[in-house]
């Protein structure tokens, strides 16, 4: 059995967090971990830009977090933006399974 250490909901520079993807990945080879998956506020800049790879021996995914009033979802795997229009929820989940990606809710308990 492998063991794998990452971080599943990091913001970069492209929404609102402070660093750039490869200061990121940096800082998280420096934590040990194994695996980063960048996930800003409704876009793939990262994806776009090509920041998607390994850097600093970290595996960097780009993915996005889709944001609506009453929830915020991780949309991963993605090649397209979801659309982030305050739209019924399971409109935005049938989005992601219909470009194969993986859903999960963030920060449920807010």
């Amino acid at each position: 059995m492998f063991e794998y250490k990452g971080h599943i909901h990091i913001h970069s520079r492209y929404s609102d967090g402070g660093g750039k993807v490869k200061q990121i990945a940096a800082r998280a080879a420096k934590a040990g971990l194994d695996f980063i998956i960048v996930t800003d506020h409704c876009n793939l800049d990262g994806l776009y830009a090509g920041e998607e790879g390994y850097q600093s021996g970290v595996l960097v995914m780009i993915g996005m977090e889709v944001n609506q009033e009453c929830s915020h979802y991780l949309a991963l795997g993605v090649k397209e933006v979801v659309a982030n229009n305050d739209q019924n929820p399971q409109t935005v989940i049938d989005e992601v399974n219909r470009q194969k990606g993986i859903g999960i809710i963030a920060h449920p308990f807010e």
